[in-house]
């Protein structure tokens, strides 16, 4: 929530405080801090260690490619991005919600929608991105109507009413910004 409102001190120091107490997941999040922070080689390492921790099943080469992907786009990026496509294809990584999150990221949110409608993810960190700010992409997608009726999004918020960023169209689709 911090790093949404733009707090990126009171996020960093949460986070930190978290990692002391044991967390390991924090690093997922405080790159995009570090990277708010003009901390670039704080992030691009903290971006791998969120990798490794949340792709903990992808090949261990894996995380500077994906991280460098997303920190450098470019050729970098065609690189993580045929890493990551490869790596779906493959049924022992198919089900890695860091490779959700890094389809998101690199460039190909269809394909990651496509993902997570279609099979149990093994951590909810694809899911979580579509509702941060680098998730925009898969919110926006034409694709994202027919992934929320697909996870459930769509009857779920027929019955409750929708998140703030979103609204029901005049067909009866959930459109997201």
């Amino acid at each position: 929530v911090l790093i949404i409102k733009g707090d990126l001190d009171g996020a960093r120091k949460n986070l930190e405080r978290a990692a002391e107490l044991g967390a390991a997941n924090g690093d997922i999040f405080l790159w995009s801090v570090s990277l708010g922070q003009g901390r670039r080689a704080e992030a691009r390492a903290e971006l791998e260690r969120g990798i490794r921790t949340f792709g903990a099943n992808l090949p261990p080469t894996a995380a500077p490619v994906i991280a460098a992907g997303i920190l450098d786009g470019g050729e970098a990026g065609a690189r993580a991005l045929a890493l990551v496509r490869d790596l779906v294809a493959q049924p022992a990584h198919a089900d890695s919600g860091m490779l959700a999150q890094a389809l998101i990221r690199l460039g190909a949110p269809d394909e990651a929608l496509a993902m997570m409608a279609t099979q149990p993810m093994n951590s909810s960190v694809g899911i979580n991105v579509i509702w941060r700010l680098g998730g925009k992409p898969a919110r926006t997608s034409p694709a994202f109507a027919e992934f929320a009726r697909k996870v459930g999004y769509a009857a779920l918020w027929d019955q409750y009413g929708p998140p703030d960023l979103c609204r029901k169209d005049a067909n009866g689709d959930y459109r997201c910004e």
